[in-house]
């Protein structure tokens, strides 16, 4: 009886373990508007970021991967529904623009690490996005946005409303805090 009860609980255990595993698999699974690739296939090392973007405070990986713009606003819509189902769903001094920006570029890493994770060695170290806070030329104020490196160049990014957008010269100049 303890031999056949022992070869139950050692199903028991493997059947609890493929199950585990199964629900990890499907919930990492992308989903149709997952579909295609996070970036354009181009690698841009450190320097050629620097270049780019001018006088980074901080770029902490090596390489990073040029993102594909039809597939960041792709996402968008899949992070802007994740963020509304935790009940965000406007600007509040508790979950400002930084908030904002800081959020939607973490989540993007994750996607990008999930899309390559199986291919470790062909991807760049990071996605080429980051936050960008500068001071806007309308009001004076403060104010934190996407900067993003895209098949088009250096791009800006508003996470609040899912649109691209244009900084000035001046206000490019008056970022304060940038970092990808």
């Amino acid at each position: 009886m303890t031999k056949h009860r022992g070869a139950f609980f050692a199903y028991l255990i493997a059947f609890l373990l493929w199950g585990a595993v199964l629900f990890v698999a499907v919930a990492c699974a992308p989903t149709a508007a997952d579909k295609g690739k996070a970036t354009t296939g181009t690698v841009l090392p450190q320097l050629r970021v620097m270049a780019v973007t001018s006088d980074w405070s901080a770029l902490v990986t090596k390489s990073y991967a040029e993102v594909d713009r039809d597939w960041l606003l792709r996402s968008y819509d899949l992070w802007r529904a994740e963020v509304h189902s935790l009940g965000v769903t406007k600007w509040d001094p508790r979950f400002n623009c930084v908030h904002f920006s800081q959020h939607f570029v973490a989540w993007l890493q994750l996607r990008y690490y999930l899309q390559t994770f199986h291919a470790p060695g062909a991807a760049a170290d990071g996605l080429a996005a980051g936050v960008f806070a500068y001071k806007r030329q309308t009001d004076g104020t403060g104010h934190a946005l996407l900067i993003v490196l895209t098949q088009n160049g250096r791009e800006f990014f508003e996470p609040q409303t899912g649109q691209f957008v244009t900084l000035t010269p001046d206000e490019i100049k008056s970022s304060w805090a940038r970092w990808m």
